[in-house]
């Protein structure tokens, strides 16, 4: 009992607290709570690779590395998932990293205005793709609503006037992009079509806007 003491109670074993390398003060509040660690502890009692795993396991932290430093904190530094797009699942809106991987939900699309909207089952799967064609579309991009992933194969872009791009499920950038640099690129501003459809090899299927007749 006497050496198991003097192992704990040794000064050079203690640890005296947490340290979280983040600006985030969300996330550190959350790390604190979930860990709910009561210092000083004694080092020979902290597990540091179960502690790891915990930390990995929340949504925003695509990678954590703990160790205990040798001022006797507990350090724990993170790399924070950056969110490139947001995603529409059913009526839940989440913020997505460039995996796909889900960092945190938000209530409003205009919560973050700066970010692509992405919607359709697995489409987050394909963030890096969707990414890419909204890139195409640079000059138009305040016009766009958001991509939309058809049966887990392909996009429909979508445009605030409804107006809607159909693209093929193979090669879509390469149809998108010889579109735009074609002489029919102005048919995204015409008010004529609701559809334009581009699945088609060397073909453009368009669908008027029919409008309805006003009685007298």
């Amino acid at each position: 009992n006497y050496f198991k003491n003097y192992i704990f109670e040794r000064p050079e074993l203690s640890v005296s607290k947490l340290e979280i390398k983040t600006s985030n003060l969300d996330l550190i509040n959350q790390i604190n709570a979930i860990l709910k660690l009561s210092f000083p502890i004694n080092s020979i009692k902290l597990d540091i690779n179960h502690i790891q795993k915990i930390i990995n396991k929340i949504d925003s932290i695509e990678t954590a590395n703990v160790r205990i430093k040798d001022s006797g904190v507990l350090l724990v530094e993170v790399i924070e998932r950056k969110p490139v797009a947001i995603y529409r699942e059913n009526d839940d809106l989440a913020l997505i990293d460039l995996k796909g991987y889900k960092i945190n939900n938000i209530f409003s699309r205009s919560d973050r205005k700066d970010l692509p909207l992405i919607v359709g089952i697995e489409g987050n799967y394909q963030v890096k793709e969707a990414l890419e064609i909204y890139q195409l579309l640079s000059i138009n991009l305040n016009e766009i609503r958001g991509l939309i992933r058809i049966g887990k194969r392909r996009w429909d872009i979508i445009f605030k006037n409804n107006k809607r791009i159909k693209l093929p499920e193979k090669n879509p950038k390469m149809s998108l992009r010889n579109f735009l640099s074609s002489e029919k690129s102005y048919l995204i501003s015409s008010n004529d079509f609701s559809i334009i459809d581009l699945r088609f090899t060397n073909k453009i299927i368009l669908r008027k806007i029919i409008e309805e007749s006003t009685k007298p």
